[in-house]
């Protein structure tokens, strides 16, 4: 990918990310979701797109070598169980020497290094829509 197609790429997700919402539903919606996900991160949108001013074409290429063509990344395999029920495994289970267990989804995603993200401070929205 050349520094133009690039700096194309990076104006037309930029575009997309500023459009506006077309309906109260989906500006509800998209406060909503941070909320039930426990991120209040209500100017997400705004952020986004100051990460993606920033973003340069050869910072993209080593996340590429790094990540995808690296030979000791190359065979990365993500395998996801997802359940609703507590699953209590016997602490006899074996697991592949790498593999990491996540337990709270947003203990996984605050780990992450996107971007500055406040820790979720509960859930307290969800709490009272399950006792409902």
């Amino acid at each position: 990918m050349t520094e133009e197609d690039f700096a194309r790429y990076k104006q037309s997700l930029i575009a997309r990310k500023q459009e506006k919402d077309k309906t109260l539903y989906q500006l509800t919606k998209r406060f909503w979701n941070e909320v039930l996900n426990g991120y209040y991160e209500f100017d997400r949108v705004e952020t986004d797109v100051a990460t993606i001013e920033q973003l340069t074409h050869a910072q993209l290429l080593a996340l590429y070598e790094h990540y995808i063509f690296n030979p000791k990344t190359a065979a990365v395999v993500i395998t996801a169980r997802v359940s609703h029920a507590v699953v209590n495994e016997p602490e006899t289970k074996t697991w592949a020497a790498g593999t990491r267990i996540i337990a709270d989804v947003n203990d996984l995603r605050s780990s992450l290094e996107m971007y500055p993200v406040v820790r979720p401070a509960g859930h307290p929205v969800r709490q009272v829509l399950r006792d409902l």
